[in-house]
């Protein structure tokens, strides 16, 4: 997957999704820990939140395999390209 990453760039962003998925989720249920220890309340329901909503979420989104992100300046134009590699 080539966006352009070799050439001259004002920035460039290049993800495998698997890897930064699997460390946000978890970083979210660490952040529900810390809800849970501060108030056993809120901690119940937002366990509930991130075991039903955000994790789920979280696992469909690796069916994009990689993400690549660039940005560059012309001197007139800021010009923005992405593309994201799926599973087949």
């Amino acid at each position: 997957m080539n966006v352009g990453l070799t050439e001259p760039n004002n920035l460039i962003i290049f993800s495998r999704n698997a890897e930064l998925l699997d460390g946000l989720k978890e970083l979210v249920s660490w952040a529900g820990t810390i809800v849970a220890i501060r108030d056993a309340r809120a901690g119940a329901k937002s366990k509930v939140l991130i075991d039903q909503v955000v994790l789920p979420v979280l696992d469909g989104l690796k069916m994009n395999v990689a993400a690549g992100f660039r940005e560059f300046n012309t001197g007139r134009e800021l010009i923005m390209e992405s593309a994201v590699l799926r599973e087949k």
